[in-house]
């Protein structure tokens, strides 16, 4: 299992000292206005957010610096945009007023403060559907009076990422049509921690709800099946990546409980099909030790197939299939086992015959 630190985006305010004239998507602006120019860095892995995706619309909440937040701050969800050649602007376009002021920035702009007064905190809930799920970034900068404002975007949510491989010389296919994580938290309350330096410190993640071993499922499907052949090396899959999921201390399922059937807490689910040196096609189920998710880190679960010395016996469990009266889901690609004894010598002395002469 590998974590990655997810690299932070900037996000940057400006105030053009130009002619007076509105946008024009080639750089005139309204020396007043206020006009977001958005840089996001390029990610190692995934479908994150980037400039494009964050061109389609960005809320803004801006409250007067010095003062307490109310409910009717200077900005409230203001939703800003990023034409084709042009700069993030919003409609009515916004304007400077007389005294500095605090920013704060969310993408997807569906996400929201549960209270304008305290912007730190909103609450998000994840689809089911990998493909519906989206890489929450939040931003804070206080104290901005028409000079260049940089808004450094951190992420809210776990990333969650597959290989799948094949062990060297195993002799087995493996064929993956979608993988699922089982029995996870689907929402929560989060707080942005605005004085933090470093992840996973940006976020407090609260209230995950409904609490308990068994909430939600996530399932990510492959454009295409992932097929993966034996060698003899291990072979990989390409990464399989773009989950977004809720932080929390995980609740594990575990082959060794004493009563592991039918499963319960949070384990993988593969749906596909394995062949060559045996014939299997449905669900696999594989355990995981992962004791909690971070936010803002990046979590890949490179799930082995056909290793004899595996956890799992090298192919996981079928969860729907129960064995020791109903205790145990049944272990797929249960390794054959062969003992060999051989008698210890025995020694006869015979008798000799008669002689003739």
């Amino acid at each position: 299992m590998k974590k990655w630190m997810i690299i932070p985006f900037i996000t940057t305010i400006v105030v053009a000292g130009c002619t007076e004239s509105s946008n024009s998507g080639d750089g005139d602006l309204d020396p007043n206005a206020i006009v977001i120019d958005a840089f996001v860095p390029k990610m190692q892995k995934g479908i994150d957010a980037t400039t494009t995706s964050l061109a389609s619309g960005i809320s803004i909440y801006a409250y007067k610096t010095g003062v307490a937040y109310t409910n009717t701050p200077f900005m409230n969800g203001t939703i800003f945009t990023k034409p084709a050649n042009g700069y993030w602007t919003s409609s009515p376009v916004m304007y400077w007023p007389m005294y500095p002021l605090d920013f704060y920035g969310f993408y997807p702009k569906t996400v929201a403060p549960k209270d304008v007064s305290v912007p730190t905190k909103f609450s998000y809930t994840v689809a089911s559907d990998a493909s519906g799920q989206f890489d929450v970034v939040t931003s804070f900068t206080g104290n901005q009076d028409r000079e260049l404002v940089q808004m450094k975007y951190h992420h809210a949510l776990s990333k969650i990422n597959f290989k799948i491989t094949a062990y060297a010389n195993s002799g087995l296919n493996v064929t993956v049509n979608g993988i699922t994580m089982k029995n996870i938290p689907m929402s929560a309350d989060f707080e942005f921690n605005t004085s933090a330096t470093a992840v996973p410190n940006y976020f407090t993640v609260s209230n995950q709800a409904p609490v308990g071993p068994s909430t939600g499922n996530s399932l990510i499907t492959p454009a295409q099946p992932v097929v993966v052949n034996a060698s003899t090396a291990d072979v990989s899959s390409d990464l399989i990546t773009g989950m977004y999921l809720i932080p929390h201390k995980l609740v594990n399922w575990a082959y060794t409980d004493a009563n592991a059937y039918p499963l319960t807490g949070t384990y993988i689910n593969i749906q596909g099909s394995l062949s060559g040196i045996t014939d299997y096609k449905g669900n696999i189920a594989i355990p995981i030790i992962t004791s909690i998710w971070q936010p803002g880190y990046s979590y890949t679960y490179n799930i082995i197939f056909g290793n004899p010395n595996g956890g799992s016996g090298g192919g996981g469990y079928n969860p729907d299939n129960s064995t020791d009266g109903n205790k145990k889901p049944e272990q797929i690609l249960m390794p054959i086992l062969v003992s060999v004894t051989v008698d210890e010598w025995v020694d006869i002395t015979p008798p000799v015959p008669p002689i003739d002469l």
